[in-house]
């Protein structure tokens, strides 16, 4: 009978245990999503920014900020003028975005979503002529791009630089002449450089 005791209490101890850790890992998930959230860093799921690369190169991030996989059912690209230009759904969807894990940050070229290759290396081009690009999860969520990179990417910063050096030297000069009469001159000389 003690046997019997002891063994329910050991069952009971690991369950509330297992139970126990559960709960609290769901809740500081929960409250790191409230920490990133009173900062103004709330994570939002999947992010999609078209941002410039090397040079005038277009790039479109996928960035899991969700704490489970993403399963992207179809992305939809539309024009300026809120046209559907592209939809791949299926087995037309990239490899790299049919799931994504959380944490992964994808990066492809504009063509790898079906876009032509002129904007692969014309950002500008596809700002000017694609509105957004829309991707649809298996969950039923929606996300949107957004032009621009993800905040805390640098973005490289080139200086040109024009350096104008001014230097003033003066120069005294004392001649003093002996003959009869005795005459000081002191001469100032002021050179200028550019």
């Amino acid at each position: 009978m003690a046997a019997l005791i002891a063994m329910t209490f050991l069952v009971l101890g690991i369950y509330m245990s297992v139970l126990v850790t559960y709960r609290t890992g769901r809740g500081g998930e929960a409250q790191l999503a409230g920490i990133h959230k009173a900062v103004g860093e709330e994570h939002v799921g999947l992010r999609i920014f078209i941002k410039p690369a090397d040079g005038d190169a277009a790039r479109i991030e996928f960035i899991n900020e969700l704490g489970d996989t993403i399963r992207i059912d179809y992305i939809v690209v539309l024009d300026k003028a809120g046209n559907v230009k592209i939809r791949l759904e299926g087995d037309q969807v990239p490899a790299p975005l049919k799931a994504i894990p959380p944490g992964l940050r994808v990066t492809l070229k504009p063509s790898e979503l079906g876009l032509g290759s002129a904007y692969d290396n014309d950002y500008w081009k596809m700002k000017r002529e694609i509105l957004r690009i829309m991707v649809h999860s298996a969950d039923g969520n929606v996300f949107s791009s957004i032009y621009g990179r993800p905040p805390g990417e640098v973005a490289p910063v080139y200086i040109g630089t024009t350096m104008t050096t001014t230097t003033t030297t003066t120069v005294a000069t004392t001649t003093t002449t002996t003959s009869r009469t005795t005459v000081a001159t002191t001469t100032k000389t002021t050179i200028t450089y550019v």
